[in-house]
């Protein structure tokens, strides 16, 4: 699972369970730099040791396998985000987690951009209204009026 990935997967839950909904609240804590609620932390720390609790370690022709233990296709795909999220967090800056600017948009991105400026997430909406918005910024710079020699 890619970046994208994870946060196109808890941005598009229309009815959040609630550990997707804990997952949200993470993400949603790092992107504003705010603090976790305890209660929180302790429950995602609870999600995180379930997750690698469902995990087995083998080595097959010299390459390390992790894999998750089957159960219901709902819990597993939780674990998953979970897992996954906790490998978001370990080694990136915690200042790329960002919330879209779109009006309508409450979803999550981590911005993986050069210079660290992107805004806008990957949602087709977004995408629309990040390109009028480009195609605007561009109008601007080359609408330059030469100015008027007297003389």
């Amino acid at each position: 699972m890619t970046s994208v990935g994870f946060f196109d997967a808890i941005n598009s839950y229309k009815r959040l369970s609630p550990e997707i909904a804990l997952l949200r609240k993470v993400v949603a804590s790092v992107a504003s730099s705010s603090p976790l609620p305890q209660s929180s932390a302790r429950q995602f720390s609870k999600l995180v040791a379930m997750a690698h609790s469902k995990r087995s370690f083998s080595l097959v022709d010299g390459t390390v396998r992790w894999e998750q233990k089957r159960s219901t296709s709902q819990t597993n795909l939780t674990l998953d985000y979970v897992l996954e999220l906790e490998r978001l967090l370990t080694p990136h800056n915690l200042n790329r987690f960002k919330q879209c600017c779109g009006n309508w948009c409450d979803g999550y991105f981590l911005d993986e951009s050069k210079n660290s400026s992107r805004i806008w997430c990957l949602q087709e909406e977004c995408e629309e209204l990040r390109n009028k918005a480009k195609a605007h910024t561009f109008y601007n710079r080359h609408r330059r009026v030469k100015p008027k020699i007297e003389g």
